[in-house]
């Protein structure tokens, strides 16, 4: 018992930043998430590109279980830091410290991502196009492709229009 006491107390901090980094998760709505994505950048770029290009309804549910998971990596750095207490200097585990948080979010990024990602030509046959035709590279590019049920609304307003 006094054993898991002074663990508890040797992690305080990394507790209650844990704590509150999981509620900020929920609550942000994907901004954490997104945010750890652009912290990741130059590891993850050159592979899935950048997260303004991205379509579909999975961009949103990445960004969220980004943002929820990423707290956990808090509690493995405190351990560390705790471990590492006896052995190093302080700057020396703040580094360790702020590397596992990096090295954190870009697993779990790289994670979400092999599961999750589906390249801008498959989220474009999913959605669609802006000009009610196929999807061309530009409308990938510029986010012009639009979800389905948009261009069905627009369409049947239209005919809407027509029948006046």
């Amino acid at each position: 018992m006094q054993a898991g006491m002074s663990v508890m107390m040797g992690m305080k901090w990394s507790i209650i930043v844990f704590a509150s980094a999981l509620v900020l998760g929920f609550l942000g709505m994907g901004a954490l998430g997104a945010a750890l994505y652009y912290a990741c950048y130059p590891l993850l770029a050159p592979f899935y590109g950048n997260l303004v290009n991205w379509h579909g309804d999975w961009v949103w549910s990445a960004t969220i279980w980004a943002g929820v998971l990423w707290p956990f990596t808090f509690l493995i750095a405190g351990g560390l830091n705790l471990y590492l207490t006896p052995y190093a200097p302080v700057l020396l585990r703040g580094a360790g410290y702020v590397l596992v948080l990096w090295l954190g979010a870009a697993l779990i990024w790289a994670l979400i991502l092999a599961i999750s990602y589906k390249t801008p030509e498959a989220a474009c046959a999913e959605t669609g196009s802006a000009r009610f035709g196929p999807c061309t590279r530009a409308d990938i590019m510029t986010g012009n492709a639009t979800p389905v049920s948009a261009r069905t609304g627009a369409a049947i307003r239209s005919r809407r229009r027509s029948w006046k």
